[in-house]
């Protein structure tokens, strides 16, 4: 990143149990970063990487799984999308977009699967992870 526009240090004093950085402070990490950006409203610079098979067990070139598709006449599921994740798509698709809450998307309106035709906005709700 040319720009960067934080920085950000987790330091868990005394952890219990597992006591790795990525599984004690990583969620930490994760939520702060979220929370941070959205506020910020930063966008995220994405990069292309190509698809790579990988192994399976015995080392044979396995099929990759297939991933779920959406239908482009339909209404998308944003459940459990943040903020910016929902903003973008919506307005991928030309919709007005209207936020409630903070946290994770738990609810919208329209619901999911439904025909994006006519549809001008998405009402989403949001709620903080538990």
């Amino acid at each position: 990143m040319k720009n960067p526009k934080l920085v950000i240090l987790v330091m868990i004093d005394e952890p219990k149990g597992v006591v790795y950085g990525g599984t004690v402070a990583g969620p930490v990490f994760s939520d702060v970063g979220k929370w941070a950006l959205n506020s910020l409203r930063v966008n995220p610079e994405l990069q292309l990487v190509e698809t790579i098979k990988e192994l399976s067990p015995d080392n044979s070139e396995s099929a990759n799984e297939p991933v779920p598709v959406e239908n482009a006449d339909l209404l998308p599921d944003f459940r459990g999308k943040t903020m910016r994740e929902v903003l973008k798509r919506g307005n991928d698709l030309g919709l007005n977009v209207l936020l409630d809450g903070t946290g994770m998307a738990v609810n919208q309106d329209p619901g999911p699967g439904s025909p994006l035709d006519g549809i001008t906005s998405v009402k989403v709700s949001f709620r903080p992870p538990a």
